[in-house]
């Protein structure tokens, strides 16, 4: 007699055993290497998976032993306090082991690799190991992707996380492989544009952290001919940047002191500003076909090598002040329109940090908003006035200007824009505290943007009860979008303390 009874697996079906090895490969490769390779004690079958994944990510942070792991990692705080203390001899030897892994576990890979992410330390630049990972990569795995950092070691007294004095030699071309097209370094010192030579291909290119001069700078840039996003983040050594292109998409500027910035590109379409020290006179911007805009000044952060220091940075009310045209000539208060604004003219997205309790603020967004025709999201980030940074460029804060009517009837009184009558849609507001020159621009998008969908307030942990109050109240005006959500958000300080992010519980909390 035939038995029809079938064995049950205790935890259900093994799915993810039925799934073919390319896929299998496909979902290891999201893990970081050290654990990719674990996979190959599950079974006969996951042995050799690991070395046909399409992505590597090395940290031989990870790929040491979790015991050696913590006391490495106590190593690195206390060197980076000044702290001196003595090197346990077993952590820098697993250590060593972690990094000999790199070159095992590379030279085991079976295939082509679409990315690959390197951390290593001074040491690889010095003996030429870099060199030959990168060689390895871009003439044998025909990478894609590529990026390196280069972490301090603590167990190198003269680095200091000194990345100037660690200097990287590489050959001429080195990066002008066909198929390489992203590119990411961070923690160099670049003495030559030549590892650039020829790099036609690449269309993604992200410096982080680095000492080039400026020389070195628009020799990369030149060579990138092809370059569709450029990425500048702590950059030192340089004065200027300068890109004409007819092909970057993308351009982030981020932490960086420079005397002049020169974009002329018809295809550019971001462009992200993030905490500079530049002369606003000397910021120009050719971008007719700029759709999304950024542009935060972050005085709360450190800056390369400290040079960032809070009363020089440009504020980006400034910026806006000068790429919209805006002219305050002698010591006339009224303010008139250049006819040169088209870098807002096709315009989507803007984001950008504004003190909307400073009326000479409130009045460059309000010629930001009429140069701004297409504009269909608007996301405002209120400074705290409160850190002492902000007391020394904020102009004190409220400044006021002379108007010919109550300020309270500045928005009643200008002409409406184009923006919030048709395209408008979203609207994001942080670090609202319901004070009158803000509620009065909420008031005006109430009750006249007639598209909008969306509107995000979220309050700052200053806000008191009686500002909570006064907003509450513009949520019974009649608005001019039947299809408007308005959602107030608590705090982020209340709700990183562990209270949720309901918006009744924070209001009980204040006075």
């Amino acid at each position: 007699m035939t038995s029809n009874f079938v064995k049950e697996e205790p935890y259900g079906p093994d799915l993810i055993s039925r799934l073919p090895d390319t896929l299998l490969s496909e979902i290891v490769s999201q893990l970081p290497v050290d654990e990719a390779v674990r996979t190959s004690i599950l079974s006969r079958r996951w042995k050799s998976l690991w070395r046909y994944v399409s992505r590597l990510d090395f940290d031989p942070n990870r790929m040491m032993k979790p015991s050696k792991r913590i006391l490495y990692q106590e190593k690195k705080n206390l060197h980076r306090h000044g702290i001196d203390n003595c090197l346990n001899h077993d952590v820098e030897k697993e250590l060593f082991h972690a990094v000999m892994m790199i070159d095992k576990v590379l030279f085991s890979h079976r295939c082509n690799l679409t990315s690959c992410k390197i951390i290593h330390f001074p040491d690889s630049c010095k003996y030429g190991q870099l060199k030959k990972w990168i060689e390895f990569l871009v003439s044998e795995k025909g990478i894609q992707e590529l990026a390196f950092t280069c972490e301090e070691s603590p167990f190198q007294q003269n680095v200091m996380g000194r990345f100037t004095d660690l200097k990287l030699s590489l050959p001429s071309g080195i990066f002008s492989g066909t198929s390489l097209h992203a590119l990411e370094l961070t923690h160099y010192t670049l003495e030559t544009d030549s590892p650039f030579d020829h790099c036609h291909n690449l269309r993604t290119l992200k410096l982080k952290w680095l000492f080039l001069s400026t020389e070195t700078l628009d020799g990369i840039i030149s060579n990138c001919a092809f370059l569709e996003h450029l990425s500048l983040s702590f950059c030192t050594g340089f004065d200027r940047v300068w890109i004409v292109s007819d092909h970057v998409k993308t351009v982030e500027l981020e932490y960086l002191d420079v005397h002049e910035i020169y974009l002329s590109t018809m295809s550019l379409g971001v462009l992200v500003l993030d905490t500079l020290k530049c002369p606003p006179k000397n910021l120009v911007i050719n971008a007719p076909k700029l759709k999304v805009f950024c542009a935060y000044c972050n005085g709360e952060e450190e800056g390369p090598h400290h040079f960032l220091k809070d009363h020089e940075l440009v504020k980006v009310a400034k910026i806006l002040e000068h790429c919209c045209g805006l002219l305050r000539p002698g010591n006339d208060q009224s303010y008139n329109l250049k006819d040169d604004s088209s870098l807002f003219e096709n315009l989507w997205t803007l984001s950008i940090d504004l003190d909307l309790n400073n009326m000479r603020e409130v009045l460059i967004l309000a010629v930001v908003l009429r140069v701004c025709p297409h504009l269909k999201q608007l996301e405002i980030n209120i400074p705290d006035i409160d850190f002492e940074w902000k007391g020394a460029t904020s102009n004190h804060g409220t400044q006021s200007c002379s108007l010919p009517y109550p300020e309270s009837m500045f928005w009643d009184k200008r002409e409406l824009c184009d923006c919030i009558t048709h395209n408008l849609n979203v609207v994001c507001i942080n670090g609202f505290n319901g004070k009158e020159r803000q509620l009065e621009f909420v008031r005006h998008l109430i009750t006249k943007a007639t598209v909008m969908k969306r509107m995000n307030i979220c309050f700052d942990d200053s806000c008191s009860r009686e500002g909570v109050e006064a907003t509450l109240e513009l949520l019974l005006l009649p608005r001019s979008s039947i299809d408007v959500s308005i959602v107030l958000k608590p705090s982020p300080e209340f709700v990183s303390t562990g209270n949720g992010a309901n918006f009744e519980t924070w209001i009980s909390t204040l006075k």
